[in-house]
């Protein structure tokens, strides 16, 4: 009894957990494989990679609202004159000098 073989026929099949395609085609026989098999287990994580180089700068924002007015420093409060300082040293030296015990023939 003879068959009707009438090529191309083509069958499919996973061998050793790669897809395969097994083309028949009298009278050579063509392997493929590069169709897809089934999605696998995912793998664990890599190393990281090194860090790459810094990208090019963006462009320039859009500018900001104004600010509230700021706070005006006040003479006394938060900073001295010149005059003040001078008082300042000169009733230093007065309360360090008193405080120094007498002696003859020394002078400030």
């Amino acid at each position: 009894m003879k068959r009707n073989f009438r090529p191309p026929h083509t069958y499919t099949f996973t061998l050793e957990d790669v897809a395969v395609e097994l083309e028949v085609d009298h009278p050579e026989i063509v392997f493929k494989t590069d169709i897809p098999g089934p999605k696998g287990d995912t793998g664990p994580q890599g190393e990281p990679g090194p860090t790459g180089a810094d990208g090019a700068q963006g462009p320039q924002g859009p500018q900001g609202p104004a600010g509230a007015d700021g706070y005006t420093p006040q003479r006394g409060v938060d900073y001295w004159t010149s005059a003040d300082v001078e008082e300042v040293v000169t009733q230093a030296v007065e309360i360090v000098l008193n405080r120094l015990p007498a002696a003859e023939g020394v002078g400030f």
